[in-house]
């Protein structure tokens, strides 16, 4: 079942009026089944749909509500209000479209931190050399203001010069060299657990 909701009688707990906007999808109503190409299609108590693209409206705070279809031509089918909602096979292939379109490196290590002026010597850049679950990758960060965001407790994430991103999940649990480094660098305390 699809409702319609208007954006301004939207709380956050998916609490809605009545009249025209956000269609919210009801989880226990839709199907989303893999095509034999590869692609997902979404069935609806009112439609069929033979190819969806999903997406996260809050990638990183909210990864498991707010999921957002579109049909194959761009157009908004939907939104699920929480993923949790629908049968194991549905969230299995949503999760693993969602996964791959927000592939965000963790990071286990931090190897090195360094100051680089070349670009300004009066304003160095800090270049993190650091490992994570995809491999090494080196972060150029020439502001911590506009590059660095606390996420809530125990996630950081950093968004270097080139857009490229990462997240330090639980940095507690890593090694002494690099919470030293966190907390030379960041100023974050790790006893407190970010």
């Amino acid at each position: 079942m699809i409702r319609r909701v208007p954006l301004w009688s939207m709380s956050l707990d998916g609490a809605a009026g009545n009249g025209e906007g956000l269609r919210l999808l009801d989880p226990a109503s839709i199907r989303v089944l893999r095509g034999p190409s590869g692609v997902l299609r979404l069935v609806t108590e009112s439609a069929g749909y033979p190819q969806v693209n999903c997406y996260r409206a809050f990638p990183l705070t909210d990864a498991e509500r707010w999921i957002v279809f579109f049909d194959g031509g761009g157009a908004e089918v939907g939104m699920l209000a929480d993923l949790n909602g629908v049968d194991p096979e549905s969230h299995a292939l949503v999760r693993e479209e969602l996964e791959l379109r927000y592939v965000v490196p963790q990071v286990r290590e931090v190897l090195t931190v360094r100051e680089d002026s070349v670009e300004n010597r009066w304003r160095p850049a800090l270049v993190w050399d650091v490992d994570t679950d995809r491999g090494p990758l080196r972060l150029h960060l020439p502001n911590l203001n506009d590059h660095v965001r606390l996420l809530g407790p125990g996630r950081i994430l950093f968004t270097d010069r080139e857009g490229r991103r990462v997240v330090f999940e639980h940095w507690e649990g890593m090694s002494a060299h690099s919470r030293r480094l966190i907390e030379q660098y960041l100023w974050v305390d790790t006893s407190l657990g970010g």
